[in-house]
């Protein structure tokens, strides 16, 4: 039997298994010793190079909806991956400061893949989700990769928070303490009024009528508008026009004579056309009078147009000269005391209305704008050998070399000539022992 899987030199399979697997714990020692270099050269050189740290997320930021951050910045989610952000993360934290952002960015080891997923029926959205994937090899260790990926695809989210928390809104009250005239002055309150109204106009637009500190957006909107229609600062505009208050009369005195020189040339620049034009009227109505035309009604409407228009002009600068008349007469108001208290009442109102919208918007958005991880775990490992191949690999490596080994240890076992050596044949002493 043995001769049918005997070799062309005379040496059968058996043999080479016998020899192979002879030396037993030789074997074992090489086998372990091979799968062990085995499993740390794939581990540590392998793997590294091809093992991915992938995040897979969905944003839910209704803010950059309109492709824009809330202060009117640009938001494109492929900046998350843009060399400026990824050494904007590096630099936010001290744990990121051995990785090789540079080398990620040359070497084109970072991607971000865009998921959409469309529904057949009508009534729901499609779904999008993001994939971003970064290569193992540049991180010391899964924690700092973790925080790295997270840091990474949470940008958005991270840019929102601090605009919200550093957007100060107060630009028209900042005008406000640097105006240089009354009017101006009322002028940026009402536009500030306007501006805290519209803007919860917009968070209740975007995410609902939610309650930031047991109060819903809209109460905090109505306080406002309840204020400002028992005090309104439109008001003080009339004041200014009765009792021509001025800011500071001695600096604006030149000015208001410049301005009453100014209105009265107008005013009488517009009462000689408005006379040219009664005049044009008169004697187009003449010739209808005396047959000399027929029709006068788009001469006559062009004319009214324009007439309409001086008219209205005048009106206005009429008042405006009232006013400027009134506050050079009073010398810019004898007691401004009340009207000043009542404009800094306003202004003070406002102010911490401001600092009210801040507050609550910023909570707006902390609560609102979230991005929501696939898995349990914000990043995997995909790619590269699993811990059981690389074992598995590294066994059967290791049988093989070890086989080999063996073969070359024993080799003169393999030579036709080999005697092997029997077993000792028992003796008469030996037998009579074992018959006893």
């Amino acid at each position: 039997m043995e001769d049918e899987y005997e070799l062309d030199e005379g040496i059968s399979l058996g043999t080479i298994f016998k020899v192979g697997f002879g030396r037993k714990l030789l074997f074992l020692i090489v086998t372990l010793a091979v799968a062990v270099v085995v499993f740390l050269a794939i581990v540590l050189f392998y793997n590294k190079s091809k093992v991915n740290y992938e995040s897979s997320f969905a944003y839910d930021t209704v803010s950059l909806s309109d492709g824009k951050y809330i202060d009117g910045s640009s938001y494109n989610v492929n900046y998350i991956i843009s060399s400026a952000n990824l050494l904007a993360v590096k630099e936010s934290n001290e744990e990121f400061k051995n990785i090789d952002v540079q080398k990620i960015i040359e070497t084109n080891s970072i991607s971000l893949d865009k998921n959409v997923k469309e529904y057949s029926n009508a009534d729901l959205k499609s779904e999008t989700t993001y994939t971003l994937r970064v290569l193992k090899k540049f991180f010391p260790n899964d924690k700092v990769a973790a925080a790295f990926v997270k840091a990474v695809a949470e940008t958005p989210i991270t840019k929102t928070n601090a605009l919200a928390s550093s957007l100060t809104y107060d630009g028209n009250l900042a005008a406000y303490t640097t105006a240089d005239a009354y009017e101006t002055k009322i002028s940026l309150l009402e536009s500030q009024k306007t501006f805290l109204t519209e803007s919860y106009d917009k968070l209740i637009e975007l995410y609902g009528d939610i309650y930031i500190n047991n109060r819903s957006l809209s109460s905090y909107q109505r306080e406002i508008e309840d204020y400002f229609k028992t005090n309104q600062i439109t008001v003080l505009s009339s004041q200014i026009a009765t009792y021509g208050y001025v800011l500071d009369f001695d600096a604006h005195k030149n000015d208001l004579n410049i301005q009453k020189e100014h209105l009265t040339t107008e005013i009488a620049n517009n009462t000689r056309s408005i006379d040219y034009i009664h005049a044009e009227i008169d004697r187009l109505l003449q010739k209808v009078k005396d047959n000399a035309v027929t029709s006068i009604t788009l001469e006559l409407d062009s004319y009214n147009t324009e007439l309409a228009k001086l008219n209205l002009e005048n009106s206005n600068y009429q008042k405006e000269l009232e006013i400027v008349n009134t506050k050079l007469t009073n010398n810019g108001g004898a007691d401004k005391t009340a009207f000043e208290n009542t404009l800094k009442t306003y202004y003070d109102k406002l102010n911490g209305y401001t600092v009210e919208y801040k507050n609550v918007s910023k909570d707006v958005y902390a609560s609102n704008e979230t991005i929501g991880y696939t898995s349990s775990s914000s990043i995997k490992k995909v790619g590269g050998l699993s811990t059981v191949l690389t074992i598995v690999i590294g066994l059967v490596l290791g049988i093989v070399v070890a086989f080999i080994v063996n073969l070359i240890v024993d080799r003169e076992k393999l030579s036709p000539n080999y005697v092997w050596p029997t077993k000792k044949q028992p003796t008469k002493d030996t037998e009579a022992k074992e018959n006893e």
